[in-house]
């Protein structure tokens, strides 16, 4: 009488390695409700948006471009189905560029 053993053992070895990793997992933790609950970031897109809603009913394309040419980081309202810009504002300063050359001396 012939034994097989094999497909026994390894399906015994598949069991045994899946067991502790299935006992050691640790359960999700319920979802909490953020209703009602804004973040600073959250807040400060919205004010954005709302800024560059307003800006696009008075805004010229002209002064649009002036920003979008300048150094200045901004915030821009881009129509994507008529591929136009409809509102920009800088943001502050354009950023300085620094030298990582140490042999550059800074000017005075």
């Amino acid at each position: 009488m012939k034994t097989i053993r094999l497909p026994v053992l390894a399906l015994g070895a598949v069991l045994a390695l899946a067991a502790p990793a299935a006992a050691s997992a640790t359960p999700a933790p319920a979802p909490t409700s953020s209703v009602g609950t804004s973040t600073p970031a959250e807040s400060a897109d919205q004010q954005a948006r709302d800024r560059l809603n307003e800006l696009a009913t008075t805004q010229t394309q002209a002064q649009i471009q002036e920003i979008l040419d300048s150094d200045q980081p901004a915030e821009v309202l881009y129509d994507v189905e008529a591929e136009k810009y409809l509102a920009a504002y800088t943001t502050g300063p354009a950023v300085p560029e620094l030298s990582l050359d140490p042999f550059t001396a800074p000017r005075e």
